[in-house]
């Protein structure tokens, strides 16, 4: 049986879900971006509790249901941040790599780029006052990436390579 639209409660809409996973986590928004991928939303949230990865999937009756969720707290954050300026991570989710991290905001960076032995690079732009980046690799490993952080002059201002092995 599948519902009519029109019918649809704003309480299974995927902004909904999304907003009552950060009340549930007891986290106040501070940035958030959203990639969609097969049919699916997957949000990178950047919280005064820490990071947030979270995945949405529709149902059959057009309602939204959470079908994953990591979280980073503070505490690892922080020790990242003062000790090399970047936290970086990986999400694996239906054969699709997500790279995210967090940077220092004494860093100004303003965008990411990050490049694979072969030399295949993907970028991301992060806005004035942001630190937050998330981004969709077309690759079957995240393994021996790079990732740079450049400041408004493209100057290399924050580097991580602990995936080259």
């Amino acid at each position: 049986m599948s519902a009519n639209p029109k019918n649809i409660k704003n309480e299974y809409s995927k902004e909904y879900v999304f907003e009552e996973e950060l009340k549930a986590n007891n986290a106040s928004l501070i940035e958030v971006i959203e990639e969609e991928y097969n049919n699916r939303s997957i949000f990178c949230t950047l919280t005064d509790q820490g990071v947030m990865v979270m995945e949405l999937e529709p149902r059959d009756d057009s309602t939204w249901r959470k079908s994953f969720l990591a979280i980073t707290g503070n505490s690892v954050l922080s020790l990242f941040l003062n000790n090399n300026g970047i936290y970086v991570d990986t999400v694996y989710r239906n054969d699709t790599i997500f790279i995210y991290g967090v940077c220092s905001p004494d860093l100004n960076v303003r965008k990411i780029i990050i490049t694979d032995p072969g030399g295949k690079t993907y970028e991301c732009t992060l806005g004035k006052d942001n630190c937050l980046f998330f981004t969709k690799i077309d690759e079957e490993s995240a393994s021996g990436k790079t990732i740079q952080g450049l400041d408004d002059n493209g100057k290399v201002v924050v580097e991580d390579n602990h995936w080259t092995y």
